[in-house]
């Protein structure tokens, strides 16, 4: 019987493998396999859209801003500083979890966002709780036809929350 050497031996595993797609791609991991321990998401909407009501509360966002705006999730831990951007929007942060507490977060940011009707940013500090949402900053340009928004907001999630 003849003896198989190492690259006839290689050519038969290989072309097993190509064979049975599903067994190579058997355990295959997903984004969230990359999510740490103790890490929360910290989920950035944005949109030339109206994100709150004149007078209302930086956390009471209109449900038309969350059904239209566009999405960024960043994984995130407390105490740690990142950054991160899209083609519009771009934000620094840095958050910690505020002194006895697990559910209340400092947050603080710069951040910008670009788009055909012109730029808007804002940089700041607030404290807010896991779960609240806070609109960071927009504009508002008024002309006699129509009113033009851009806004952008954030809050800090659970993996499964979000």
């Amino acid at each position: 019987m003849p003896r198989m050497n190492q690259k006839t031996t290689l050519q038969l595993i290989v072309s097993a493998l190509l064979a049975l797609p599903g067994f190579t791609t058997a355990g295959e991991t997903v984004p969230v396999d990359y999510l740490g321990d103790n890490q929360l998401v910290l989920e950035i909407r944005y949109c030339e859209c109206e994100a709150i009501k004149p007078d209302g509360h930086p956390s009471d966002l209109l449900p038309d801003f969350l059904k239209d705006s566009k999405v960024l999730k960043v994984a995130v831990s407390a105490g740690e500083h990142g950054f991160v951007a899209s083609e519009e929007v771009s934000i620094g942060y840095r958050f910690n979890l505020v002194t006895n507490s697990s559910e209340e977060f400092e947050f603080r940011y710069a951040g910008t966002y670009a788009t055909a009707s012109g730029n808007s940013s804002g940089h700041g500090r607030f404290v807010f709780k896991k779960g609240q949402w806070a609109n960071l900053f927009g504009t508002l340009h008024e002309s006699e036809t129509e009113s033009l928004h851009t806004n952008v907001a954030v809050r800090l999630v659970e993996l499964g929350d979000s």
